[in-house]
């Protein structure tokens, strides 16, 4: 199966890890939180950019991306 369908598992994997929970803000928001600490920047385009090199396996366009670097920016 893993041969026939190698997107499967990282997928699944991905998805799990995006969840938030008590103890964990959830992988894409703790990537932008590194990228942002990476670039010493809190604009989004520079950010944005290297989110989806990053993390293209969660496929998100701007405006999902933007949400969550707003939702960032707002509680820090």
């Amino acid at each position: 199966m893993k041969s026939v369908y190698p997107f499967i598992l990282p997928a699944v994997q991905a998805n799990v890890e995006r969840k938030r929970t008590n103890e964990n803000a959830g992988r894409p928001i703790q990537s932008l939180i590194a990228i942002m600490k990476d670039l010493k920047s809190e604009e989004f385009g520079p950010v944005f950019r290297e989110f989806n090199k990053r993390e293209s396996i969660y496929g998100f366009g701007d405006l999902q991306v933007k949400r969550l670097f707003d939702e960032l920016i707002e509680n820090n």
